[in-house]
């Protein structure tokens, strides 16, 4: 059905019309319901005891459950007991209880709910344990309307706040005994002249305004000095704002309580704190200390008091100066000389008071460092050492690097110097690395001289390193090599040359020889065949013997020889 009517535009945007007028015209019928705890404003004595109450109010609508949760500081309270005696609730989701600083709820009435303007729903009762100031507020909540949905009509929460000193005090705000619990609830004041009750303001004129619930039949206000007076000026239900014009200094309670049929509701007060008038005439007074004048804040005010200083040496500009108890502060300039000092004194309503004077300076030192080593490698650091020139005084190192500025702090020592070692670099690059004098209120003295450390890739290096190595050792090493095959080379050829010309002429002078020797060997031979035949003829003596022998001999050798060097001269 759904995706049929959806599949036209036509219905598809009568639908939608319908639903947007529909909760529209729902919105309409919502009234604001408001939760509080009676009293808002409560003194105690540490030690002694408070009741305070949870209070609905419903603005004419019917609601039939609440739930919440309470919270208190559990430095400064104690909680006694939770009493659901007298509320308007007969049934619980949740048992009041309180745990760890908080008190959660969750109950109901049944149908037709509860209507009206202070229908109690809890007593919360503790105990004051230490002095100071505490307060006690409903966190989280919830008011839902007899409607069938449960519609959340909340829309105001307001806590209360208790005093604790060290002797029990009338409340700033007592709810009146025996009231009926229909009575109104406590008024909400808002002020767009003084909207921080504990500020102060130095605005004569004073303006409030509230909401009046249905139900109420008149309202009183009253405007005094007293903290926890009752209003009883009558005003028609149709005011809701006044006006106070020419106050004096001081402080100052506007009071306000509704009436219904049932009776007075509790009174709301609303603190206001009026000081026009500024501080009181002063005089500049500067101290020679060391390493810098010190200027005296010495301004008083009667009333609210000295919130803060403008200081304004020369033409710089004005510096805000909050008095941190010492009642001193350093003049600190960057020229040295004679300078007008300018002191405006400023109240916690705003109103000021201005003296001035001048004063003499020196000029503040500049650093001077040195970094070792100024050429480092990857995951590696550098030392920062420096001069700064004051004792005990803070100082900031700067390392920009890699787009990036880095700042290191260091105190300098007796001497005025001082240390600082860096982190390690993480890539190659370079970086600039100066230092500055860091003194009071953040003022910075001037810059010191810039270093430059280079950071070498770790890979670069040793690839340099070894064309380094090559190029300055191995080369000539080389180039010798190459030099002496070169001389080698040459001198082998040569020698293979003369040798083969050696070879050449030999083997002729050889073959010369050995054609000499064959010329002799066949001599020899002629004489051998001669031997040969005077053998046939006579047998030769020994000697004979001896010689034909020998000389057969000798002519083999000779040939053998020959044939052996003409074999090696091919």
């Amino acid at each position: 059905m759904i995706n049929r009517i959806f599949k036209s535009k036509k219905l598809r945007l009568y639908t939608i019309l319908f639903i947007v007028i529909s909760l529209l015209s729902y919105s309409k019928t919502i009234n604001a319901a408001s939760l509080t705890l009676q009293p808002s404003s409560i003194k105690v004595g540490n030690g002694g005891t408070i009741t305070v109450k949870l209070v609905v109010s419903t603005e004419g609508r019917a609601i039939n459950n609440s739930d919440g949760v309470i919270s208190y500081p559990t430095e400064y309270l104690d909680l006694v007991s939770i009493s659901k005696t007298s509320s308007i609730f007969s049934l619980w989701v949740e048992e009041p209880r309180g745990s760890a600083g908080t008190i959660n709820y969750d109950g109901g009435v049944p149908s037709p709910g509860y209507t009206g303007s202070a229908g109690e729903l809890l007593r919360l009762t503790f105990r004051a344990k230490k002095i100071g100031t505490a307060s006690i507020n409903i966190r989280e909540a919830a008011v839902r309307q007899n409607d069938g949905f449960g519609t959340d009509i909340l829309t105001a929460k307001v806590g209360a706040g208790v005093q604790i000193g060290e002797a029990v005090d009338q409340p700033l705000i007592v709810t009146p005994p025996n009231v009926a619990d229909n009575v109104p609830g406590l008024p909400v004041i808002v002020s767009n002249t003084n909207p921080r009750q504990e500020e102060w303001y130095s605005n004569k004129v004073s303006s409030f305004s509230w909401t009046v619930p249905s139900g109420v039949t008149a309202i009183q206000t009253s405007y005094n000095t007293q903290p926890s007076s009752i209003p009883s000026v009558n005003y028609d239900v149709s005011v809701t704002q006044r006006t106070i014009t020419n106050s004096n200094d001081g402080i100052y309670y506007f009071h306000l309580r509704y009436k219904n049929d049932a009776g007075f509701g509790p009174t709301a007060h609303y603190k206001v704190q009026v000081d026009s008038t500024p501080p009181n005439k002063f005089s500049v007074v500067t101290e020679d200390t060391k390493p810098f004048k010190t200027l005296n804040l010495n301004a008083t005010d009667s009333l609210s008091g000295i919130s803060y200083y403008l200081v304004k040496i020369g033409d710089d500009e004005a510096i805000k100066v909050v008095d941190d108890g010492s009642h001193k502060f350093a003049l600190i300039t960057q020229k040295a000389g004679e300078h007008t000092l300018k002191v405006t004194a400023v109240d916690k309503a705003g109103n000021q008071t201005e003296s001035s004077s001048l004063f003499s300076s020196s000029e503040v030192v500049t650093p001077k460092i040195s970094v070792v080593p100024e050429k480092v490698g990857i995951n590696q650091t550098v030392t920062v050492n420096g001069e700064l020139g004051y004792p005990l005084t803070n100082v900031e190192v700067t390392i920009k690097f890699d787009g990036l500025a880095k700042i290191y702090k260091a105190v300098s020592s007796d001497a005025g110097s001082f240390s600082i070692v860096s982190d390690p670099f993480e890539i190659g690059g370079n970086a600039e690395i100066t230092a500055q004098s860091l003194f009071i209120n953040d003022f910075k003295g001037p810059i010191s001289n810039k270093v430059k450390v280079t950071v070498v890739d770790t890979a670069i290096k040793e690839v340099a390193r070894d064309i380094t190595y090559i190029v300055g050792i191995l080369l000539p090493v080389i180039l010798l090599l190459l030099a002496l095959i070169f001389v080698l080379y040459e001198g082998w050829h040569k020698y293979f040359g003369l040798r083969r010309r050696i070879n050449k002429e030999l083997k002729v002078t050889v073959n010369e020889v050995h054609d000499s020797l064959m010329s002799m060997k066949r001599a020899l031979n002629k004489q051998l065949i001669a031997l040969e035949k005077m053998k046939g003829d006579r047998k030769l003596n020994e000697e004979e013997e001896t010689l034909f022998m020998n000389l057969q001999k000798n002519i083999d050798s000779i040939d053998r020889f020959i044939k052996l060097k003409l074999k090696n001269l091919k």
